[in-house]
């Protein structure tokens, strides 16, 4: 049975890299880091992850991160943005099995797309999370 750590990893990565075996998923997981925001819409929960690109923590606790995610799953991001606005309840930052959690409400800011790769259907999505 997998941990949650090595899904996150593995669902951020499934259509990018195919059929990783545990082993490899493990020695994966500790090169890069993995972004989650448990993101709240119109009463809804909602975890968006992806490969940390950026980070930057700002004066009042408040977030800025860039994070490697399907185009897809980014336009629908923007498009909730755009239409509800979106608040974010916990950000999760993981390395292997470690794991730094940010737990607090923040307003989502600034949300943007960018860096298209098309072959691979993948973008960067930041966002300032602006603590209330």
């Amino acid at each position: 049975m997998r941990d949650e750590n090595r899904l996150l990893v593995s669902d951020s990565l499934k259509d990018v890299v195919t059929d990783l075996t545990d082993e490899e998923i493990n020695a994966l997981s500790a090169t890069m880091i993995v972004a989650s925001m448990e993101i709240f819409y119109d009463g809804k929960i909602e975890v968006v992850s992806g490969k940390l690109l950026g980070l930057s923590y700002e004066l009042g606790d408040n977030i800025r991160i860039d994070i490697h995610i399907e185009l897809k799953r980014a336009y629908e991001f923007i498009k909730k943005y755009k239409v509800s606005g979106l608040s974010c309840r916990v950000f999760y930052l993981h390395l292997g099995n470690d794991e730094i959690v940010s737990e607090c409400n923040f307003k989502i800011s600034s949300a943007k797309i960018f860096d298209f790769d098309q072959q691979m259907t993948t973008c960067t999505l930041a966002v300032d999370l602006i603590r209330d």
